[in-house]
């Protein structure tokens, strides 16, 4: 049975906070556990104004570069998820991944203001190939040792981090361009088993049910959903259903070409590209498109054009436009219509397939888009 999966978008604000939107963070939430990716500021009040985010199944953090807008709001909320918990070894810490620096910054901040942590946290950072090897001291004893992850480059020179493979899950990364060092994340789900014919299946189950000698045949069926194949004593091979390709989510951090993650964000369901600045009907009269998109790279960010652009590149199914300037507000509805046009043209995979987001959206990812 596949896990339901969402993505719910807390800050979606660029650089600062703005009346309407908050710095950048979001959760993909899978079954009812949450992963973080970037934790602005003020992260905390988002979780307690949406409540659709259980606190205590915030297991794993993602961040994406040592910016402050994607990082300040993170050491205050470690020491609140561990707040009201008794000191448990057993209970498996917060797993923290992100650049180099990463680690130095969660052990300062917590150090320099006495903070400690009810429950233990690893911080695990994905290094570039001149990175410095991390040799600090753990923060107390809630810290655990953290792995350093190395960069691979395959004979293609593509670069790429493995990240995690847990579960039903592979989370990989790859460097993507920015004014620093910055990383989009991809989020596999393994192949999925596909529907089991019940009215073909269970006939053959039922006939062998004396030589099987189970009361229940029936619950051979786990067996299929698990893509082993069935062997009757009457000969028959039954043979589990064709697994269907898992849903692929691609979440990068600041960036003005994305190009590094190709090789690992081709037939994306899901991808979530900052969109800065475009050209709205709210700029001075004369300014151009080539103009907003200029100051946009040298700023190390993207305009909505860029965006769609990059989602045809891979053949994302869906675009969600994230990260705008503060000048942006999400309830500026022509405004916000103008940049997800922009988007459209480049994008050219419709209407219904590019989202402007904004605080507090939660986008359900079923297994197929409808195009």
């Amino acid at each position: 049975m596949p896990k339901s999966l969402s993505i719910q978008f807390l800050g979606t604000s660029s650089a600062q906070p703005s009346l309407t939107r908050n710095t950048s963070s979001l959760a993909v939430i899978i079954d009812g556990t949450s992963w973080l990716f970037d934790v602005g500021e003020a992260t905390q009040h988002q979780l307690n104004k949406f409540k659709n985010i259980k606190w205590g199944k915030i297991d794993k953090i993602f961040i994406t570069h040592m910016h402050g807008d994607h990082v300040f709001g993170l050491p205050p909320l470690l020491c609140t998820l561990t707040n009201n918990l008794s000191e448990d070894p057993a209970r498996p810490p917060i797993e923290i991944y992100g650049p180099s620096g990463l680690r130095n910054f969660v052990r300062s901040s917590l150090s320099l203001t006495r903070s400690h942590l009810n429950r233990n946290c690893v911080v695990h950072e994905l290094l570039f190939p001149d990175d410095p090897i991390d040799s600090g001291k753990l923060f107390e004893s809630s810290e655990q040792s953290g792995k350093n992850i190395h960069m691979t480059i395959d004979k293609n020179n593509n670069k790429s981090w493995k990240v995690i493979d847990e579960g039903d899950y592979i989370v990989s990364a790859a460097p993507i361009e920015h004014s620093i060092p910055s990383l989009g994340y991809v989020i596999d789900e393994k192949p999925i088993s596909g529907n089991i014919d019940i009215e073909l299946v269970k006939p053959i189950l039922m006939r062998n049910k004396d030589a099987l000698e189970l009361k229940n045949p029936m619950e051979l069926l786990k067996k299929l959903q698990q893509n082993q194949s069935l062997n009757m004593p009457d000969g028959t091979i039954i043979e589990p259903p064709q697994q269907r390709p898992g849903r692929k989510i691609i979440i990068l951090g600041d960036t003005f070409d994305p190009s590094g993650i190709i090789h690992l964000a081709m037939d994306a369901d899901v991808l979530v590209h900052e969109a800065t600045n475009s050209l709205t009907s709210d700029d001075s009269e004369g300014t151009t498109y080539e103009q907003v998109e200029k100051l946009s790279i040298e700023k190390g960010h993207s305009t909505s054009k860029m965006a769609g652009k990059f989602a045809a590149k891979i053949n994302a199914q869906k675009l969600l436009l994230n990260h705008f300037s503060h000048r942006y507000r999400s309830d500026n509805e022509n405004i916000m219509n103008e940049i997800k046009q922009a988007a459209i043209e480049s994008f050219g995979n419709g209407n219904d397939q590019v989202i402007c987001t904004y605080d507090g959206m939660t986008i359900q990812i079923p297994l197929y888009f409808t195009v």
